[in-house]
């Protein structure tokens, strides 16, 4: 039953006072001594959906009383905080008819960009939890509140986001991952990082310290992302997809199981489970390896604590044994975490007490309840144990809540006996606002919503740095004690030590080189004068222009010194219309014929590149090998753009036109060619191709140097001028990668229109190249190119006008096995992506592999979903919108409506810097334009993808 309003006022009072010894609402630190350095270790535990009520109702429970018992109620520091997120200041914010969250510009490091007492206002929800603070409006409360995946984003990255998102931006932006907390510890200190849950691994609160995803509804995209991205040095939860198979792919799972990374600690018939993960963390210790622990029942979680109702002995004991309690789970992370000397962060859900609350499970709540406190008692030992180096000088443990949930209050009228529960009846009948799944006939307490509540949740801390608690405390709410949930993370971040990557830019070193003018022949030695005039009078608009930027890397056996390449040279494209017949010819024009791609070393000399040395590529006896066309494939090559439509030059076997390359260990080189498309073998002195690899039954039988046709047969349907143009090659030069610039299928093909021009579908071959002469073709795969819309806006603010075939990847550097960076590009806007084949399906013999099945989106049964294709997995790791700078420095600006083209072609990769090169196509469009090379330092570690 409800009390009068008046009477639960007296009550609360009354308990506060009695409670203030233990329960600390000021944020007391105790004697709590906080060391100059950095902590190594933090614990962050946290039990969802748990109040402060919850937790008097267990203590009471547990030891008869509602004001000493928990260990957590014995840390030194004690105080609270608010939880809200995005959504619940928008939804406050707009009632109030205020100014909604800002996804550009407020910010929680910044208290002037937005109005914390639209998120929680004291003066509504009160200065403490209840019962320390009785003044709390029950409809206010209740109106809004955070979900799991945005407060555990605030505590993962200290960014306040929407509803639903995992280490994500609010607002949803495609570059809107953020590094959490785990991550950025792992990368600038080289700790080790780990989550356990009661509750799937994938679920929203540890999904937000070791995954991103724009939506925690995502389970088995997270899974991936946390197994075979972030892979965490521990994960124990629920989930095993044995039991069910909503929170993970049974892919994953088998890669679990076959993995030399981690030891597997699973869910097993009739054998006890806190003696499987301890002896799987024993196992995973004595190799030096890390430790997956997968547990849970059908619903996923572990089955809730059961205490029994038995006034006088409490009693609580696992709801199966096959499960562990969350007290072993976290002592074998923790075994395991502690054999980095570096230091760890480890995360502790106890997820049960907020799935109980949602049902209004008293019996279920105060089970769970029991279970997180004694994983608080477990890690107090574990820190106390000699022997180590883990002590309260360089640990800091935190117990906290994300959120309120179910608005439960204890009847004081009717107190319950130590080890007594209330009578508990299932119930299907709606009382008016919501159903709940339980229901208290006699009235020793009662529920306020099914759902989370937007009251403050308390906050513990024991060991090192625990003083910082207290700088924050009033910071947002004046005349208060309380923090936020995104200063926990600042608190923790602090007490480690660590810089926030997410507040970083990626920096900009503006142009570090320019290419000086110089003519033509500087790259092609034999070009003659007479040559070089010919093409200004064929069309060329300047000579005089180098475009060597189609390919950047370093050489490895000169520090300062990198490769950069030509593609096929001068040129542009050419139409013509016969008045008679309406029929339109188009192609491309060659100004300058002659001249054959080139290989040059360059050195960066201050803001120069200096031209160190030129390779051009010849045919087997040393001539030009050209940048023609070699057959009608390739499209029609005229010498200007005003010649007889019937007089178009003369298709080149030898013909190339190449795009990227890498260095080969002996000193040869790989190059890609968009023509055939090919992979070239090119010897590393004279220039001369030793071998052209192309697709299946392209022969090229007149071409004066040797071709074998290895390549899928498919690639033949490339489009115009759209073949090969990445090249990534591994760091010990064996496997190669060669990616397509777009999708297959011709304009020609009468099925374009309808079904392969708006494909983003595009094919990579992988080669073994360790005999760089008898190469093997080994995988076939497919990524996705980013969609259109992805592409409308810039930060630049520049107007661009993008379509689907105007997308294309230009880029390519080694990252690890089967996993490279793509440079895409389009029109005001590049971006750089880590691109996964780990887990790809490899499409090598199968019976689609040589049709443009894969890439049709309009035939039933067919594209990727209908073949059952698994594309390459994609993360962005860079944007030019991160940088509008270097948008209008590299974007193609010419003529009256530009199109702002961000042309990068070149990417080298060194450390967690990009050099990246532009193509100027040689002055074609932009006469002023020279071959630039930038410097970009990640603001995102390529580590944490």
């Amino acid at each position: 039953m409800f009390f009068e309003r008046r009477h639960l006022r007296t009550v609360a009072a009354v308990l506060a006072l009695t409670m203030a010894s233990s329960l600390t609402g000021c944020g007391t630190t105790g004697s709590s001594t906080t060391p100059a350095t950095a902590v190594k270790n933090v614990i962050l535990v946290i039990g969802d959906g748990m109040q402060l009520e919850h937790e008097r109702a267990a203590n009471n429970y547990l030891f008869g009383n509602y004001t000493e018992g928990l260990a957590f109620w014995k840390f030194p520091y004690q105080g609270q905080a608010s939880t809200w997120d995005v959504t619940t200041y928008n939804k406050f914010a707009t009632a109030a008819g205020k100014s909604v969250w800002s996804a550009s510009t407020s910010t929680a490091d910044d208290s002037t960009t937005f109005d914390a007492l639209l998120g929680y206002d004291p003066a509504k929800g009160g200065k403490q939890p209840w019962p320390l603070d009785s003044t709390g409006d029950k409809t206010y409360l209740l109106t809004g509140a955070t979900d799991s995946a945005s407060a555990g984003t605030a505590l993962a990255t200290g960014y306040k986001t929407d509803d639903g998102n995992v280490a994500w931006k609010t607002g949803d932006p495609e570059d809107g991952r953020l590094l959490t907390i785990a991550e950025m510890y792992r990368y600038q200190k080289k700790a080790a990082i780990g989550v356990v849950s009661t509750v799937p691994f994938t679920h929203a609160t540890p999904a937000t310290f070791v995954s991103h995803n724009k939506s925690r509804n995502n389970y088995k995209d997270i899974g991936y992302e946390i197994i075979n991205s972030v892979k965490p040095e521990v994960v124990i939860g629920g989930g095993h997809p044995n039991y069910t198979t909503s929170y993970m792919d049974t892919r994953d799972y088998n890669i679990l199981k076959a993995s030399t990374e981690y030891v597997l600690a699973e869910r097993q018939t009739g054998v006890d489970g806190n003696t499987t993960i301890a002896a799987k963390a024993t196992e995973a210790v004595a190799n030096s390896k890390k430790l997956f622990g997968l547990f849970g029942n059908s619903g996923g979680q572990f089955d809730y604590p059961v205490p029994s109702n038995t006034p006088g002995t409490p009693s609580v004991v696992r709801g199966n044994i096959e499960n562990p309690s969350l007290a072993e789970a976290s002592k074998a992370a923790l075994k395991v975490l502690a054999q980095n000397k570096n230091g760890f962060f480890l995360m502790i859900e106890q997820g049960d007490i907020d799935w109980a609350n949602h049902a209004n499970d008293f019996k279920s709540m105060v089970g769970g309840v029991y279970d997180l406190n004694e994983t608080v008692k477990a890690i107090e030992s574990y820190v106390d144990q000699p022997g180590d180096d883990i002590d309260w000088n360089n640990t800091l443990v935190i117990v906290t809540s994300d959120h309120g949930n179910s608005y439960m209050r204890l009847n004081s009228a009717k107190p319950l006996q130590k080890g007594a529960l209330p009578q508990q009846d299932a119930n299907s009948t709606s009382n008016g606002s919501y159903t709940p799944s339980y229901v208290y006939p006699n009235g020793e307490v009662t529920y306020g919503t099914g759902g989370h509540t937007n009251e403050l949740v308390r906050v513990y801390a024991k060991g090192g740095k625990t003083s910082l608690l207290n700088s924050f405390e009033g910071i947002w709410y004046a005349g208060t004690k309380i923090i936020d949930n995104t200063q926990l993370y600042k608190v923790m971040m602090s007490a480690l030590g660590l810089t926030d990557q997410n507040k970083q830019s990626s920096l900009l070193d503006k142009v570090i080189a320019m290419l000086p003018d110089s003519l033509l022949s500087i790259l092609n030695p034999k070009l003659t004068t007479t040559q070089l005039n010919n093409a200004i009078t064929n069309g060329a608009r300047t000579v005089t222009k180098p475009g060597i930027g189609s390919a950047l890397v370093p050489d490895p056996k000169a520090a300062g010194y990198y490769y950069m390449m030509t593609d096929r040279g001068i040129n542009g494209d050419y139409s013509y219309t016969d008045p008679v017949s309406g029929v339109t010819t188009e192609g491309k024009y060659f100004p300058l014929p002659a001249f054959t791609p080139t290989i040059v070393r360059v050195k960066l000399d201050g803001s120069t590149i200096i031209i160190d040395k030129v390779i051009p590529i010849v045919d087997k006896d040393g001539n030009y090998v050209t940048g023609i066309p070699n057959d009608a494939n390739d499209g029609l090559a005229y010498d200007s753009p005003t010649a007889a439509v019937g007089s178009p030059l003369a298709y080149n076997e030898n013909g190339l036109d190449t795009e990227d390359m890498q260095v080969l260990p002996n000193g040869d080189f790989l190059v890609v060619d968009e023509h055939s498309p090919s992979i070239v073998v090119v010897e590393g002195t004279t220039g001369k191709v030793k071998v052209r690899y192309t697709p299946a039954g392209k022969k090229l039988t007149g071409a004066n140097y040797t071709v074998k046709d290895i390549l899928p047969a498919v690639m033949l349907q490339r489009r115009a001028n759209r073949g090969f143009e990445n090249l990534a090659l591994s760091s010990d030069g064996k496997t190669a990668y060669a990616v397509m610039q777009s999708p297959m299928g011709q304009k020609s093909d009468p099925n374009y229109s309808t079904a392969y021009k708006n494909s983003r579908v595009v094919r990579i071959a992988r080669l073994d190249v360790t005999d760089p002469v008898n190469a093997t073709v080994t995988g076939h795969y497919v990524v996705m190119q980013s969609a259109v819309a992805d592409y409308a806006k810039n930060s630049a603010g520049l107007t661009v006008s993008n379509k689907q075939t105007d997308m294309k990847y230009s880029a390519a550097s080694w990252l690890a096995k089967d996993k490279i960076l793509l440079l895409e590009r389009a029109n005001g806007k590049a971006k750089v992506f880590v691109v996964d084949l780990n887990f790809a399906t490899n499409m090598l013999g199968k019976s689609y592999e040589n049709t443009l099945g894969p890439e049709d989106v309009a035939t039933a049964g067919l594209g990727l979903g209908g073949l059952g294709i698994v594309p390459a997995s994609v993360y962005e790791a860079f944007s030019t919108d991160e940088l509008p700078a270097l948008t209008l420095d590299a974007a193609d600006a010419t003529g009256t409506s530009p199109s702002y083209e961000v042309k990068f072609e070149g990417m080298a990769l060194v450390g967690d810097q990009l050099l990246l090169a532009n193509d100027n196509d040689f002055g074609i469009a932009d006469v002023t334009l020279p071959t630039k090379i930038w410097k970009v330092s990640l603001k995102r570690a390529l580590g944490s993808f």
